[in-house]
């Protein structure tokens, strides 16, 4: 193919980060009280197994006329055991609630389908699937999530093969607790109702703080481990750059922004944007299971947003469901036809066709991007400009044109050269990468067919400007 790989695939401006993931959420207010409300709840279910205690152990010391060592003996050992028990079972509860961090094979659940109907139908096995959040300011270490999951696995594989064992040894406890004091009454009784009462209301206990607290806990810690990566200028960023359409090609690579966005778990997104931008981060660095599920969820929260639905279209683009893709498209364009991201997605689909046709449509489409403040300000604009003009200069060079129109065409692509540098100012920004790449495709991490500006490859000019460091 004559033209650009991914790296020109459909981008897309921002508006925002909108709020921070720190603010106060009414939902996550109204399950502190909940849980308030349980650990009460808990705290009072012990107060009672402790309570019954102490009333049977006053009741024997009553019932054998004031015997203090039977009194000391049935608080101290009950007491004992319903404590140990709670610790137990609260140890279970630990480790069957131990929450998996987001990455590698863990799961998060987003909302399934945007509105749209016929790509959301189409593609039902995207819906089902989990989101991975990869990648982050530090790699979590899984050895307790590790040994949680082999425990949690054995204690019930062998609690089930060992369950007629395990019903007579509690007997046999039970049994041996009233054979110390074989005049008490009800002795294997309360020793049995104490330990199972305080084993399955420490398992029951830990196991929901576990779940939720713990699990908010961690959540907090990696939230504000990045926060820059979620404010407006890093989100309008990542919002900008290409996502890449698949159809064999290269994905766009990940720039500097990515690598912060990345490093956000899932949960702390909040709104559409943030949603979006993350989701393309994860694109360009081929997690296209977690991007899709993200702009999912950023298509539900702003369902008339025609930027989500295009980033959705790329991202099922690459995954292969190209009918579900074109009805995104088809959908957007009706939302709002003369739409910066449909524009430029109409840009770079002409870079796709064989020249002359290509930079014949593309030329005209970026003089009118250009002419937006929005498409203005867009670095990805002027690469693809400056594209546009590469293949037109090559045409000419191929087809005896003119001198004048061949300077014309180098002139123009590089002034989108430069700006591209003044708009992109961080070397490692995918538009600059984009850019270097274009000029020698041959350079590693680039793509071989992104080879619009190889024309001018030994141009000292575009050197300077697109590569000053080589």
């Amino acid at each position: 193919m004559f033209g650009l790989s991914s790296w020109k695939g459909r981008a897309s401006s921002g508006t925002g980060s909108g709020a921070s993931p720190n603010e106060r959420d009414p939902t996550r207010d109204g399950l502190a009280a909940q849980l308030q409300q349980i650990e009460w709840l808990a705290s009072a279910f012990f107060v009672t197994v402790l309570l019954a205690v102490a009333l049977y152990s006053v009741a024997e010391f009553w019932r054998r006329s004031c015997s203090f060592d039977v009194l000391f003996f049935n608080l101290g050992t009950l007491f004992g055991l319903a404590v140990t028990a709670a610790v137990i079972g609260g140890l279970l509860g630990f480790l069957f609630g131990i929450p998996r961090s987001m990455q590698g094979n863990s799961a998060a659940s987003a909302p399934a389908s945007p509105p749209g109907g016929a790509a959301a139908a189409s593609d039902d096995s995207a819906r089902t699937k989990p989101i991975g959040a990869t990648g982050r300011a530090f790699a979590g270490n899984s050895n307790l999530e590790e040994i949680s999951d082999w425990l949690t696995k054995i204690i019930v594989g062998v609690g089930l093969v060992q369950a007629g064992t395990i019903y007579t040894k509690l007997f046999s406890l039970a049994t041996w607790f009233k054979a110390a004091d074989p005049q008490s009454q009800g002795a294997d009784v309360m020793f049995i109702l104490v330990l199972l009462s305080a084993l399955i209301g420490g398992f029951l206990f830990l196991y929901l703080e576990t779940r939720t607290r713990v699990m908010q806990l961690f959540v907090d810690v990696e939230a504000v481990i990045a926060p820059k990566a979620l404010e407006e200028p890093a989100i309008r960023t990542a919002l900008q750059a290409p996502i890449g359409t698949g159809r064999g090609q290269m994905a766009a690579p990940s720039s500097t922004e990515d690598e912060k966005l990345l490093e956000i778990p899932y949960e702390a997104l909040k709104t559409g944007d943030q949603l979006a931008a993350w989701a393309s981060a994860q694109a360009r660095a081929g997690n296209l299971q977690a991007a899709n599920q993200a702009l999912r969820a950023a298509v539900a929260k702003e369902p008339g947003n025609k930027d989500y639905l295009v980033r959705l279209a790329d991202v099922l683009e690459r995954q292969g469901s190209h009918e579900a893709a074109g009805a995104l498209i088809v959908e957007a364009q009706q939302k709002q036809g003369d739409d910066l991201a449909l524009l430029k997605r109409d840009l770079v689909q002409a870079l796709y066709q064989q020249p002359p046709q290509s930079f014949e449509k593309a030329l005209p489409l970026a003089q009118q991007l250009m002419a937006r403040p929005d498409g203005a300000r867009d670095p990805f604009v002027h690469v693809w400009n400056a594209a546009a003009e590469g293949q037109r200069y090559l045409w000419l060079s191929q087809n005896k044109g003119s001198e004048a129109d061949k300077q014309v065409a180098r002139k123009r692509a590089l002034d989108s050269a430069k700006r591209v540098v003044e708009l992109a100012p961080d070397p490692k920004s995918s538009a600059r990468a984009l850019l270097r790449g274009m000029l020698d495709p041959s350079r590693p991490g680039a793509a071989p067919d992104d080879n619009d500006l190889e024309v001018f490859k030994d141009d000292e000019e575009f050197k300077a400007v697109i590569d000053p460091g080589a």
